[in-house]
């Protein structure tokens, strides 16, 4: 790219054309004019791009400067010592703050409570922490005694941990800097103090010498270290350790403790004083600022203290941080005109069930602290606020605070002055500016004449010491069009097409619009400096997909215009399905041969055998009430001249506008077209093809140049854009137009600051986006350091003995020399480090000193695996290599030529002269490409796989060589001597030894115009040694059109890597920052998500060592939705997105981290899939960009959260009774840290028992119910919060007792080697502290502690505290609490007795049930782990969960499921359904609550780019239940709608792919999927984890194993009964689009009602498990609270009876879009995008109609009619024979009279059919009146086609409509 800043126009073309090219080159067309139709496509708006929007970086209002403000004299002071450069210090904070900043300050500073809703990146962290500094000032100063007492003054409260540690780094520096702790210890002899509290911290429990010993190791050998390194003598190493050391201060990355080393003691010093038994080290200084330790902070609690409100909620619990709240209460009682700040920052985080938790743990809060509302100051802040009314009420609603407390700050943008629209005049000079000329002006000089016009009317002179930007900046400075165009997209983006009407109001609309396209593009390049901010600072907005299809009208003659276009093999080009071209003629999906580009077009038939008739699609297959319907069978067209030699295609005549193959009468418009031939064509497969599945229809292989894809795939494929790869490109692009950073290139970040941060709404797809990212970049990088590192060694004396074994070298010289970094995985012994030799030779210019070149030359190491794996495919690849490429090609070893050809005998007619021998011999090596080329660092598993032993006698060659005699000379003469000369003998074969082969970068290339292979030219020869055929052509790849729109995406690195002077050649590194990467050892300093972070800034945490590969910055963070809030990751100018978001809140959160601080143009992408989510707002961009944001809601009046609360209340209250005092040294440490056990719960000895909490409850019921009814929410009110307060006692212990409900222990089967571990043994009491185990699992309760990592059921059996979180007794806020992990085992830190794992993500487990189930591929880290194991730490839970499995039922028919224990039924059993009556339901197969999963041990993870297909899902909640039989239970709607609602369990199962289920050893807990077996299960076997006898003895397998889970939660049951003629018969289609819409409806009429998300809730239906089910008369849908345990949400939509009904037929009915079926606007959401194709708003109105009045389900006139108009128009093309369709037909019925038809089918015999189209719910019943008339009262022949049946499946209504004619 150039290295000038682009305009905005450039940039977004730019981003834009990555894509075109990449389709152009990825999807091949062959044929020349279909290749300049695709580009028309490409270039139309709409199809693959969408305007872009455009908005200016909002900028906002300075205020007064602080000594202005009316603030106490402390805090002035302060900020005036802040904002100085006082002893060369840098301003910490600017003079003067933002007007919103000056506001808050004040506000807070005067007692006022505030919201402040300011935009994304308009500094709203100030917000709060100023006004916090402010505040700790005015006590220190004032009252230093106050201040002088231990307790929380300010509690930073946030959602994740991510952000947690974000704000840590700024709390470091801001009360870490030296003037403010030196001012603090003025004022009040301590500086102010901070602490995070988090999971993080180290480390959790009781404190202990052992474990600080094992526990705070990291810190020294992190920090320590370093320091240590700076303060040796000078060196590199020094000097990089000060340095970094340095970076990680700057940003808030170092601990903010004045003498770090001090802190944590020498290495020998003990930790324990021994005398008085106190610690010594790691104890806090009086000079900290910073508590690093928990303990720390127990001791002596911080000023300032920031966590998570997941860990708040353990704090509040847990005796162990009791010190924390008595400190503080004991403060501000001391102190009551004290207030307590609670700083909730990202405040909209908070919604739904999850923001009521939240809202109620403020309540308990303030509670525990014994302080009234008023006494608490909030400060809470967000970007997602509609408006200030709405934040305020959510504030006060979320703190338990009243609204008039709050103040809402909000941003003054500070606009642009002065701004008014331009005038005809203005527009006319704009105009007229030839930016054509600009664009392509090579210099300064040149441009600024290109911008004469609009400087001579602005008054700019030109001088030629001015740059043009500066210039542009004089001349639009000020200009009032500019200043109401930013002023107005700073408010709101706009498309860039708008702007001219914005900004030239009144002129014509074309001028206006290229007046102000010219404005936005000069603008953006306006700047004074190249490095100030240009006069137009700005987002821009792009949006993106893939193509979903090319669709092609079949005639070649077509009349649609084509632009000038020749003809081609089709006519119009269209980018989106339909079914006849404005020509008339059909349409059909263009196919292409991915090899030759051939054209097909792909085809749908009934009798693939014998077609006779074509359909452009398929249809789908499904029940009816007709019967079913089948999909019908794709067969592809071919659409140019076959060939002979493949001789498998068969000639047929279609006719252009019926569709019709060889008809009777094929009319004017036919054409010829090539099916495959349906016998077998005799080919047989290479050795590529094996494996692959033919389709009967399809041509495999191509029907043209005869060959396969890879694996035996058809390589005629469609044209729909697919996987990660299109995507890497417009990245790639992004971040090549981003201007680079001031910081220069080096070896680490030679990008200079280019990033990209890129979004996925799945973990799994931004884990496997970073690999794929990553890999295909290194392989478009790979090719041009080849040739670049060749080129340039080639120049030297050494030419002629380079050889392929060189190609490490080369490509480490070609690296270097490019600025591309490699960074290959490395194994066992293997190292980097003659890379680093490589770069200093270089350096010392080896390339211009001979000596030194040598030098160069004898770096010989062999490379590492992983990079020979990236080298390798630059040469064998069929598609990116580089003879694929015409890029270089094979030739001998420069030295053995003359050798070669001393030996080389003449063979007549084909090689006689020293040109044609050899080029005879080059052409045998290149045949080489394909069984591969051996190197001889390449390891054994190289061998028989990826390089093959050939004979070297080549089928192609000898085809090629055309006479006997010429294959007799070549067989008997040549190929031995080629064979001695060039390869090694294996066995009685041969491989292509590297050593005897080199690179031709000067090759003359040729090009076969049949099967589009790139070869070497042979002299006076035109046979293509591909396939053949004489048709080959010199080949100019530079120049040619159907070669550049091909290969030259993929050649355009390595041209600019051999340009002179080089241009760039980019290769991206891109890391994964998902919640995955939470490390499961949480001791180190950084977690790999921060370390990452870091690489992201450009910042190398490493100190290079000595053999120690070196880090490399990250150029691309891919990340879920924690980087959508406000962690600073530094200026970025780059932001994509890999799917559209789910909202348009989610979206202006991931825009606005682009362009914060940039001077560039910032650039945010969004690339939409193929679901109907993305489709719709890629067509509705402006919906996305700027449509409204939707307000967080609290369900705060929701009473069965509050009764959780109040438990965790009542027994905090307690254990702070019962255990007054803290002293670990003498009680159980398990009590303070997870409140004992469960055991000693029960028991009636221990400190707390279920006996004495009783007895307690009730002593103190009457105080405790004044104390509950206090901080409960004003929103229970009335007969609920009576009722809550009433039941205090008994509703407590009931919850409790449930939770601890413990059935005696299962009887387990014979204990095996690895069921009882002694690990699990030592797992006894945490006060041991005699070891790393006994340590660890004291502190186990700490891993629940973060959002992020959450409860499993090996804590919950025997600690108290995570036993009730686990049950949902105690707050949960809405996280899943049945988690299982994914264990990747650390093998050089395992232990037989002690697993460690590199990673353990983990999921909720209905998830889990899918993303981790065996088989699957998980991405964690760029590396693929496979599901393999089912797991748990604890060995005694697999056997447990084996004991406890169950038998498991599931009907293939309407997939209502069950299980049952494993006691009552026989597995493999099949019965009768009990929902559908089918009898079908089964085979029983056992079933399974997994307790984990793994990567099995010694397993290598795989590093594969491409796409894994998933392996198989969990099903959907299923209800096991049925409704209750009593009458009386059921609440009647009406007699046809029944209601009841109950706490009921539902079912959640993976039956594996082809739901075979799992085949498992129970002994080792080995799985895999039963469908998919391999020989491990069969006898002994390696066991999946680490143990002191590795091997399994096996024998123990069991087949058809279901994983699952259930759970409780509130089920409301809704029954629905239809009569004849309605049917909701369960397998038919219409049922299940009737039931589904409905369920929807109802969801979102109850939300939208309650005023809760729409996550809340969720819907399900199944047939009635009564006798009416199965024949349709009958049907259930289940409304669930997705809150595990039920959150009460469907217990009030139960009471709403009729109107939720009603509500949900208003959304059906009234969709403000009138959409057909369904949208955005009425059903359609993120939440719900899988089901959209069961969603239809008419059929479920009609159902919802008929059940709430008795109206038959009807279908509007207008929908009728358009079906029947579909229908009529098909069969009208159909082409029947003897058969006339009219529409709309009046027609006279003997006793009836007129009556009009809707198609009337006439046979020439004067026979007649009756054709109309009926309900989906009501089959056969007709239309009208009258037609009901006709069928019922004569025998005139009627048919009615379902409606549903047009819809989805328009041939099979055709096809039944002409069968019943004909």
């Amino acid at each position: 790219m150039t290295g000038r800043a682009l305009t905005i126009a450039q940039t977004a073309d730019e981003i834009r054309n990555a894509l075109r090219e990449y389709i152009e080159a990825t999807y091949h067309v062959g044929h020349p004019s279909l290749i300049r139709q695709r580009q028309v496509l490409l270039d139309q708006q709409g199809n693959t791009f969408q305007t872009p929007f455009l908005e200016s970086t909002p900028r906002y209002t300075p205020g007064r400067r602080f000594a202005e403000l009316t603030l106490d004299k402390a805090a002035l002071e302060l900020f005036a010592r802040l904002t100085s450069t006082e002893h060369d210090h840098a301003p910490l904070i600017f003079d003067p703050p933002y007007t919103h900043q000056a506001a808050a300050l004040e506000a807070a500073a005067s007692g006022r409570s505030l919201v402040v809703t300011t935009g994304t990146g308009s500094g709203k962290t100030e917000t709060f922490l100023l006004p916090m500094l402010a505040k700790l000032a005015e006590e220190a100063a004032n009252r230093p005694q106050s201040f002088a007492a231990p307790g929380v003054r300010a509690l930073v409260l946030y959602p994740m941990n991510a952000l947690v540690n974000d704000q840590l780094g700024r709390l470091r520096l801001l009360l870490g800097d030296e003037r403010v702790t030196s001012q603090f210890t003025t004022w009040a002899d301590r500086p102010a103090r901070f602490a995070r509290y988090t999971s993080r911290t180290l480390y959790p429990g009781v404190r202990t010498a052992e474990k600080d010993r094992t526990r705070l190791k990291s810190l020294e050998k992190y920090y320590i270290a370093l320091l240590d390194e700076a303060a040796k003598p000078a060196s590199p190493r020094q000097k990089r350790a000060a340095q970094l050391i340095g970076e990680l201060k700057a940003r808030g990355k170092w601990p903010a403790k004045p003498d770090l080393k001090a802190w944590y003691g020498s290495s020998g010093q003990h930790w324990v004083d021994s005398k008085t038994g106190a610690f010594q080290r790691a104890v806090m200084l009086p000079g900290d600022a910073e508590l690093l330790t928990r303990h720390e902070v127990l001791a002596s609690p911080p000023d300032v203290l920031i966590t998570n409100y997941s860990m708040l909620e353990y704090m509040l619990m847990r005796p162990l941080e009791r010190p924390i709240f008595d400190a503080t209460r004991q403060r501000l009682r001391d102190n009551p005109e004290e207030k307590f700040l609670l700083i909730i920052d990202e405040a909209h985080l908070y919604r739904g069930a999850a923001g009521a938790e939240v809202a109620l743990l403020m309540r308990r809060l303030r509670a525990r602290l014994d302080i009234p509302a008023d006494r608490l100051q909030v400060i809470a802040t967000s970007a997602s606020f509609s408006g200030a009314e709405k934040a305020q009420a959510f504030a006060a609603q979320l703190t338990g605070k009243d609204v008039s407390d709050f103040d809402a700050v909000t941003g003054t943008l500070d606009l642009r002055d002065p701004a008014a629209p331009g005038s005809l005049e203005e527009a006319e000079v704009l105009a007229s500016v030839p930016m054509d000329a600009y664009y392509k002006a090579e210099t300064d000089e040149a441009r600024a004449q290109a911008l004469a016009p609009l400087l001579t009317y602005r008054g700019v002179a030109h001088d030629a010491e001015t740059s043009s930007s500066a210039l542009l900046y004089r001349a639009l400075n000020g200009y009032a069009p500019l200043g109401l165009l930013v002023n107005k997209t700073m408010k709101q983006a706009l498309p860039v097409h708008t702007l001219g009407a914005h900004a030239f109001p009144g002129v014509d609309p074309t001028l206006a619009e290229r007046a102000a396209s010219t404005l936005i593009a000069l603008a953006s390049t306006a700047r004074l400096k190249p490095d100030d901010a240009g006069l137009l600072p700005c987002r821009v907005h792009a949006f993106f997909r893939g193509l979903p299809g090319i669709w092609v009208c079949l005639d070649e003659d077509c009349s649609v215009d084509r632009g000038g276009i020749p003809k081609g093999p089709v006519g119009a080009m269209y980018g989106q399905p339909q079914s006849t071209c404005d020509c008339g003629a059909r349409v059909f999906e263009l196919f292409t041969c991915r090899e030759c580009g051939a054209t097909y077009a792909r085809a749908y038939t009934d009798d693939v055998a014998n077609p006779s008739f074509l359909w452009q699609e398929p249809g789908s297959a499904f029940q009816t009430a007709s019967g079913p319907i089948a999909a019908l069978e794709p067969i592809d067209l071919l659409l140019e001249e076959p060939s002979d030699d493949v001789g498998n295609a068969v000639l047929k005549e279609l006719d252009l506008v019926t569709g019709r193959l060889n008809p009777h009468d094929p009319g004017d418009r036919w054409r010829r077209v090539w099916v495959r031939l349906q016998q077998d064509d005799g080919h047989q497969p290479d050795a590529d093809s094996a494996g692959g599945q033919k389709q009967p229809g399809e041509f495999n292989p191509c029907g043209v140049c005869g060959d396969h894809a890879l694996f035996g795939r058809t390589s005629v494929q469609d044209h729909q854009t697919k996987g990660d790869e299109p995507f890497r490109a417009l990245v790639s692009r992004q971040i090549e137009v981003q201007p680079p950073g001031p910081k220069p290139a080096d070896d680490f970040a030679p990008l200079r600051g280019r990033k990209v941060l890129a979004f996925s709404d799945s973990r799994q797809v931004a884990a496997r986006l970073a690999p794929n990212v990553q890999e295909y970049s290194l392989r478009d990088a790979v090719r041009p350091i080849i040739l670049k590192g060749w080129s340039e060694l080639s120049k030297h004396p050494v030419a002629p003995t380079m050889s392929l074994e060189d190609l490490y070298l080369v490509a480490m010289v070609g690296a270097k020399l490019l600025g591309v970094r490699l960074r290959p995985e490395l194994t066992g012994t293997e190292n980097f480090e003659a890379f680093t030799q490589v770069s200093e030779s270089l350096e010392r210019g080896a390339l211009s000193d001979p000596a030194e070149f040598m030098q160069l030359y004898a770096i010989k190491d062999p490379p590492p695996q992983s990079l020979l794996r990236s080298l390798v495919p630059a040469l064998r690849s069929r598609y990116y290599g580089f003879t694929s490429l015409g890029l270089a090609s094979l030739r001998e070893r420069g030295n053995l030529k003359n050798s070669v050809l001393a030996e080389l005998i003449d063979i007549p007619g084909v090689a006689t002269t020293e040109d044609e021998k050899l080029a005879l011999v080059r052409m045998w090596l290149s045949l080489w490409i394909r069984p591969g080329i051996w190197f001889s660092a390449m390891s054994a598993d190289w061998k028989g796989t990826k390089v093959q032993a050939v004979s070297g006698k080549f089928a192609k060659l000898t085809t090629w060589l055309g006479t006997r005699e010429a294959r007799r000379i070549f067989d008997a003469e040549w190929l031995p001597l080629l064979q001695s000369k060039f390869c090694q003998k294996v066995g009685d074969k041969y491989q292509l030894a590297a050593r005897t082969v080199a690179l031709d970068l000067d090759t003359a290339w040729g090009y076969c115009e049949r099967c589009r292979s790139t070869q070497r030219h042979f002299p006076g020869r035109i046979t293509c040694i591909s396939c053949g055929a004489d048709n080959v052509r010199s080949l100019d790849p530079e120049t040619d059109e159907v070669f550049q729109a091909r290969k030259g995406y993929y050649r355009a690195s390595s041209r600019r890597a051999l340009a002179t002077p080089p241009g760039e050649v980019m290769s991206v590194v891109a890391a994964e920052h998902t919640a995955q990467l939470n490390s499961s050892q949480s001791d180190d300093v950084f977690s790999k998500a921060e370390m990452y972070e870091l690489q992201f800034q450009d910042v190398n945490i490493a100190v290079p060592a000595p053999g120690v590969q070196p880090e490399v910055a990250i150029d691309l963070l891919s990340c879920t939705t924690t980087m959508e809030v406000g962690i600073d990751i530094g200026s970025l100018s780059g932001v994509a997105l890999r799917n559209m978001p789910p909202s348009r809140a989610n979206y202006q959160q991931r825009a606005g981290r682009a362009g914060r601080r940039g001077n560039a143009v910032a650039t945010v992408i969004a690339f939409g899939s193929a679901d109907t989510h993305d489709d719709h707002y890629f067509r509705e961009p402006a919906e996305m960009v700027s449509g409204e944001v939707a307000d967080p809601i609290l369900t705060i009046d929701n009473v069965e959260i509050a009764k959780r609360h109040i438990t965790a209340f009542l027994l905090q209250r307690y254990h702070q009774d019962r255990v007054p005092h803290i002293d670990p040294t003498t009680m159980p440490a398990n009590l303070f840290e997870v409140l004992g056990s469960v055991g000693d719960f029960l028991s009636d000895s221990a400190t707390l028992n279920r006996t004495n909490f009783e007895s307690w409850l009730l002593s103190n019921e009457a105080a405790l119910r004044a104390e509950v009814d206090d901080w409960l929410p004003s929103e229970i009110s009335g007969d609920h919060r009576d009722e809550v307060l009433a039941d205090l006692v008994t509703t407590t212990l009931h919850g409790i007792d449930d939770a601890l409900d413990i059935r005696p222990a299962p009887a387990i089967v014979e204990p095996t080697p690895d069921q009882a571990p002694p690990a699990d043994d030592a797992e006894t009491s945490a006060d041991e502290g005699t070891g790393a185990a006994g340590a660890d699992s004291a502190d186990e309760a700490a891993v629940a502690e973060d959002s992020g990592e959450e409860l499993s059921s090996q804590r919950a059996r025997d600690k108290l505290l995570d036993r009730l979180l686990y049950k949902g007794v105690l707050p949960r806020y809405a996280f899943p609490t049945d988690v299982v992990s994914f264990h990747v085992f650390d093998e050089d830190r395992s232990t037989p007795y002690r697993p460690a794992f590199q990673y353990a993500p983990s999921q909720g487990l209905t998830v889990a049930l899918s993303q981790y189930a065996p088989g699957k591929v998980v991405w964690v880290d760029k590396r693929e782990w496979t599901s393999g194991a089912l797991y748990s730490p604890m060995r005694k839970e697999l056997s447990e969960a084996w004991n406890d499995r169950r038998i498991y039922f599931e009907c293939p028919d309407c997939h209502y499921a069950t299980h049952v224990p494993w006691e009552q039924a026989d597995r493999g059993r099949t019965g009768v359904c009990p929902a559908c009556m089918g009898d079908r339901f089964g085979p029983g197969m056992n079933w399974l609550r997994p307790p984990g999963f793994a990567h099995r041990i010694g397993q290598p993870p795989g590093t594969s780019p491409d796409d894994a297909p998933a392996v198989s899902y969990a099903t959907r909640a299923k209800l096991i239940a049925d409704g209750p039989g009593n009458a009386q239970l059921w609440e009647q709607v009406n007699d046809r709608i029944q209601l009841n609602f109950d706490h009921q369990k539902l079912l959640v199962s993976n039956t594996g792919p082809n739901n075979e289920g799992y085949t498992f050893c129970t002994w080792c807990g080995l799985i895999e999927p039963t469908a998919m077996p391999t020989p491990l299960l069969a006898g002994t076997h390696a066991k999946p984890f680490p143990d002191k006898d590795p091997m399994c003895p096996g024998g123990r397998a069991s087949r058809g194993l279901v994983l699952g889970t259930d759970f409780f939660s509130d089920v409301l049951l809704i029954r629905l009964t239809v009569s004849d003629p309605v049917t909701l018969r369960p397998s038919y289609l219409s049922s299940q689009v009737a039931l589904r819409t409905v369920a929807e409806a109802l969801t979102i009429a109850a939300a939208k009602h309650l005023q809760i998300e729409a996550s809340e809730l969720q819907a399900e239906f199944r047939p009635a498990l009564t006798q009416w089910g199965g024949r349709g008369r009958e049907a259930e849908i289940y409304l669930y609270d997705t809150l595990s345990g039920g959150a009460g949400f469907t217990q009030q939509v139960s009471q709403l009876g009729r109107k939720i009904f009603e509500l949900a037929l208003e959304r059906l009915v009234e969709c403000p879009a009138q959409c057909e079926e369904s949208c955005y606007r009425c059903l359609r959401s993120f939440r719900n995008r899988f089901e959209h194709t069961q969603l239809d708003r008419h059929v479920g109105a009609s159902l919802l109609r008929y059940l709430l009045d008795g109206t038959l389900p009807e279908l509007s006139p207008a929908r009728v009619d358009r079906s029947v108009q579909r229908l009529f128009e098909d069969l009208d093309r159909s082409g029947a024979d003897d058969v006339h369709f009219e529409r709309d037909a009046q027609v006279d019925i003997d006793g009836i009279g007129p009556v009009v038809v809707p198609i009337l089918a006439t046979k020439s015999s004067g026979e007649r059919a009756l054709i109309g189209v009926h309900g989906p719910l009501t089959p056969n019943v007709a239309p009208t009146v009258e037609l009901h008339r006709v069928a019922e009262e004569t025998f005139e022949r009627v048919k009615f086609i379902d409606d549903l049946v047009i819809a989805r499946s328009l041939p099979n209504a055709s096809r039944e409509v002409l069968d019943f004619v004909q």
